[in-house]
């Protein structure tokens, strides 16, 4: 695969808002797909807005400093979306995963993933590609045994693999598709002005959570950085806001030690009472420009919010001692923990310091970097739509890019919930089989 370098641009991307969002407003079009886009002004440097394909129950979100930037994301989260054929919750979560054996074959192809270059429909020993392994995905959950992991690799899930391209190995390699989307969800989907934009905002979500649960999880207690050393004026005018609106602003080294350009948010909202889950919310920003890392975490909290005086029905609730938690999903969905992150408040202080890329190729070398001291893999499988045509990529780092260390740890191994009972709906189908049957046939 041949990379093409580029400039970032004042917006920080390889192309500007408007043509972003008129390349994919024309891609929608030739679909026969008509949008319907809201958008909600948090401040003058704030904004996030909410876009839908009714037909489908397609609805995202998007976020930026300007309403044109906040529209841009929301139309590229679209084009990801649909892209990569996760359509709505229930579609995801419960057809795709639950019930194949249920439809036709068009569809059977659909979710299993055909559309994709390279498809084969084959065991893993029997490949005669180069392949991500299903060992290699699973390398970090030590407490599968050998019988856990020969069970995965003969499942249904873990059949259908796609062309995928290894960029620190330089090297195309096969990819467990239908597993990799299972315990990845939607980490590491991105949609780009350009391919190369989008795996860079790819792998940069990846590196979001990884540096997010390498901290939450053990509660490493972690720099803070000195929010009078941050010389950006629109960095300062977010921070202004939420001061002014009663929220205590904690900014974190997430770096890891310097080798991710990661940093965190913890806001502290007073407006709420003490001990409740949103009280507390960090939320990480990665990327290759400082400041624009910075500017995602201040937004991105704002996103589908109304208000930060009243916490949200659903989050109202209080949070737990560490050792009663054991399931870190919300905090991969979406920033909140229901244990105690106030160990975040802890640390030396350090100034802050803007980092900026030099170009595209730039970034693409210190992601493979950060992939080799991490010891993992940097593949991109191309998502793109055929008729949009928008690039749409999912990056895939084996032991970084899943949720598995978020979630309960036999996930993949109890009876609802392991590869095996993705299957289950043929059972469904040979019971409405027997309505057709008499006694004799």
């Amino acid at each position: 695969m041949k990379f093409i370098n580029h400039i970032r641009n004042e917006f920080n991307k390889t192309d500007t808002p408007a043509n972003t969002i008129g390349k994919i407003a024309a891609g929608f079009d030739r679909l026969g797909y008509d949008i319907r886009y809201q958008h909600y002004a948090v401040s003058d440097r704030m904004h996030w807005s909410q876009i839908t394909i009714d037909a489908i129950k397609l609805q995202c979100q998007g976020k930026g400093v300007t309403p044109e930037l906040a529209k841009a994301s929301a139309y590229a989260e679209l084009t990801e979306r649909f892209s990569g054929g996760l359509f709505f919750q229930d579609f995801e979560e419960q057809v795709r995963f639950n019930m194949p054996a249920l439809y036709g074959r068009q569809v059977s192809r659909f979710l299993n993933y055909e559309w994709m270059a390279g498809y084969v429909n084959s065991h893993q020993n029997d490949l005669d590609h180069d392949y991500l392994s299903i060992e290699a995905l699973l390398c970090n959950q030590t407490h599968l045994g050998p019988s856990d992991i020969e069970k995965i690799k003969n499942s249904q899930m873990a059949r259908h693999w796609v062309d995928g391209y290894s960029v620190a190995q330089d090297k195309a390699v096969k990819v467990p598709i239908n597993f990799v989307a299972y315990i990845n969800a939607s980490n590491g989907m991105a949609a780009g002005n350009t391919l190369e934009e989008a795996m860079i905002q790819a792998a940069c979500e990846v590196f979001e959570r990884y540096t997010q649960i390498q901290i939450i999880q053990p509660e490493t207690i972690v720099p803070s950085i000195d929010k009078e050393t941050v010389e950006n004026d629109h960095l300062k005018t977010m921070m202004a806001y939420y001061e002014k609106e009663n929220v205590e602003i904690v900014l974190k080294d997430f770096s890891l030690g310097g080798l991710v350009p990661s940093i965190g948010v913890l806001f502290i909202n007073h407006n709420l009472r003490p001990g409740r889950w949103e009280h507390k919310i960090l939320v990480p920003g990665v990327s290759f420009n400082m400041d624009e890392a910075l500017s995602r975490c201040f937004t991105e909290i704002m996103q589908g919010r109304n208000t930060l005086q009243m916490p949200s029905p659903n989050f109202d609730r209080p949070v737990m001692h560490r050792s009663r938690v054991n399931n870190l999903y919300l905090l991969f969905k979406c920033c909140i923990s229901e244990k105690d992150i106030s160990f975040l408040e802890e640390g030396d202080t350090i100034s802050y310091r803007n980092y900026r890329s030099k170009d595209i190729f730039s970034e693409i070398e210190s992601i493979k970097r950060i992939c080799q001291t991490l010891e993992t893999d940097f593949i991109v499988l191309n998502l793109t739509h055929p008729i949009l045509k928008f690039p749409v990529v999912r990056v895939v780092m084996p032991g970084i890019s899943d949720f598995l260390p978020f979630v309960f740890k036999d996930i993949l191994t109890s009876v609802d919930t392991n590869p095996d009972s993705a299957w289950r709906g043929e059972a469904y189908k040979n019971l409405m089989s027997s309505f057709f049957k008499t006694e004799e046939g």
